[in-house]
């Protein structure tokens, strides 16, 4: 009989930590959200770097563009930290822009991580849109 039990018991934790991991998404859930937030961060660095209120021209063709926010803190990453592939920037006219990056987590993942400037998502690219700020 206490055979039975002890094999129970143990049958009852390996079920309660494979739903446990189930729940929590485990380490690979993990590792795709610590990706996302560092990709959240680095738009937000683009967007700040991108409203410069120093700069007094319209909006570089490129993110590279070292000259277009001179006092600015240089841009260390404008590529995905997981996939090195470069992050999205639109310069839609001289003052609006957008910078996207592809998530690997759902939207509704992100919708409490990008702090004051809202994603939004297309599938899974999601994109801060922005204007220069005014004089």
């Amino acid at each position: 009989m206490n055979k039975a039990l002890l094999i129970a018991m143990i049958a009852a934790v390996v079920a309660a930590l494979i739903l446990g991991l189930m729940a929590a998404g485990g380490p690979g859930y993990a590792r795709m959200e610590k990706m996302d937030r560092e990709r959240i961060s680095d738009l937000n660095r683009i967007f700040n770097y991108l409203q410069c209120p120093k700069a007094r021209r319209p909006l570089p063709e490129a993110l590279e563009d070292a000259d277009y926010c001179p006092e600015y803190v240089r841009i260390n990453s404008v590529s995905d930290p997981k996939t090195d592939a470069p992050y999205i920037y639109r310069r839609i006219d001289d003052t609006r822009f957008e910078v996207c990056a592809e998530f690997e987590l759902p939207a509704e993942s992100h919708l409490s991580q990008s702090l004051n400037r809202p994603l939004e998502f297309a599938g899974q690219t999601g994109c801060m849109s922005g204007s220069t700020l005014p004089d």
